[in-house]
This record gives C-alpha cells, sequence and structure tokens, in this order.
C-alpha cells in the first residue's frame, strides 16, 4: 500500500485516498457524496415520472379532439 492508496473498505481492493467511490465494488468511501448521487437520482426519476404523465395527458387530448373532429366531420356531410 503507497501513501496515495488506501484499501476499500467494503472490498479491501486498492484504492486512490483522494476515491469518494471504489472502482471495484462501487460503493461510496465518502458519505456525503452518496447522499449527493441518491437526491440527484431521486429528482430525475420524479421529473421523468411527470414528463411521461404529461405526454400521456397531451395523447389522450389529441386522440379525443380528434375524435370529436371526426364527429362533427361526419355528421356534417350527413346533414
Amino acid at each position: 500500500m503507497t501513501k496515495k492508496t488506501i484499501k476499500c473498505p467494503y472490498c479491501s481492493e486498492q484504492i486512490l485516498r483522494t476515491a469518494k467511490k471504489c472502482k471495484h465494488c462501487g460503493e461510496f468511501i465518502d458519505k456525503d457524496s452518496r447522499v449527493e448521487e441518491v437526491a440527484d437520482g431521486v429528482v430525475k426519476t420524479t421529473g421523468s415520472i411527470f414528463w411521461k404523465i404529461f405526454k400521456i395527458i397531451i395523447w389522450i387530448n389529441v386522440i379525443l379532439f380528434g375524435l370529436i373532429f371526426v364527429i362533427l366531420v361526419l355528421q356534417s356531410s350527413f346533414l
């Protein structure tokens, strides 16, 4: 073990002393980094869920207005 490296507390592999995450096992060495990554993941997931719901609502509106338009055109053609 050199002065620039330490042992990962989870897998005991050699990693850089400045590492925030172990490149071998993927565990966070720095707890603050773990909290930040989890928070970022929650924000990304929440944002993507809202975006998916928004797109579904838009498609429902497109389909409904399309059906209303077709019904109105068909009714006017029979008059």
